[in-house]
């Protein structure tokens, strides 16, 4: 809840497979973008709220 969640696109779709009703289904539409974005902001996060113990933490991300 700390860290902004990137926001991204998706494509929702619906489709009736005949039989058994209607099927929904949410696709990423930005190719995984918004996850290396999600890791960026934990990253910077991490980064800030660490910063007073120096060099005693790595961030790598």
């Amino acid at each position: 809840m700390e860290v902004d969640q990137p926001e991204s696109a998706f494509v929702f779709r619906m489709r009736d497979d005949g039989r058994d009703g209607v099927q929904c289904a949410i696709f990423e539409a930005d190719g995984g973008a918004w996850k290396n974005e999600a890791m960026e902001n934990i990253r910077a996060y991490l980064q800030d709220e660490l910063a007073e113990f120096g060099d005693m933490f790595t961030v790598i991300s």
